[in-house]
C-alpha cells in the first residue's frame, strides 16, 4: 500500500490556492498524477497534451500495466481531468470529458473535482443526469458514492 504524505499534498494544494487559476489547477493536477503514479503498474505518459488541432487538451494520461497490486480491473490507458474550482462541475464540462473519452476511445474516464459535480445524484439532475446517460447508452452500471462534497463514480 503506498504511503501518501498528506502534509506534503495539503502544502501542494495550499500554494495552488494562493496562486492563479493555471496554478490553481497545476497543483491538484500535480498531486492526482503523484497519487496515482504511487499505484503498483500507474506511470505518467504524458500531462498537457493537445491534439494536432488544439482543441482538445487532456490534463493526465497514464499507463496502466495491471498489477495484480495495482488496477488490474482498470484499462491499459487512463485519462484523468481536473477541476480545481472553487464550484461544482457543470454538465456543459462534464459533457466535453466524456466526448473526450468517445474521441480517444477510451472507455474509462477519471475527473477530479474539488467541489464534485452540479445537481443531485439521488434524482439525476444536471451533471448527474448527463452521467446517467452515459451509463445508460453505454450499458455500465454506476455507483455513486459522496462524502465531503467530493463525488466518486464506481463502475460496478
Amino acid at each position: 500500500m503506498p504511503v501518501i504524505n498528506h502534509a506534503a499534498v495539503a502544502a501542494q494544494l495550499l500554494a495552488g490556492d494562493a496562486g492563479n487559476t493555471a496554478e490553481k489547477g497545476d497543483a491538484l493536477e500535480t498531486v492526482v498524477a503523484e497519487t496515482f503514479c504511487q499505484i503498483e503498474g500507474l506511470g505518467i505518459i504524458k500531462r498537457n497534451i493537445l491534439d494536432n488541432a488544439g482543441s482538445m487538451e487532456i490534463d493526465i494520461l497514464l499507463y496502466n500495466q495491471r498489477h495484480p497490486a495495482g488496477l488490474p480491473f482498470l484499462p491499459n490507458h487512463l485519462i484523468i481531468e481536473c477541476k480545481n474550482w472553487a464550484s461544482r462541475v457543470d454538465t456543459a464540462t462534464l459533457t466535453v470529458f466524456t466526448g473526450k473519452l468517445r474521441k480517444c476511445r477510451v472507455d474509462v474516464g477519471i475527473l477530479v473535482a474539488a467541489n464534485g459535480i452540479t445537481g443531485n445524484q439521488e434524482d439525476r439532475t444536471r451533471a448527474h443526469a448527463h452521467l446517467r446517460s452515459v451509463f445508460d447508452r453505454d450499458g455500465l452500471k454506476p455507483k455513486l458514492n459522496s462524502a465531503g462534497g467530493t463525488k466518486v463514480v464506481q463502475i460496478a
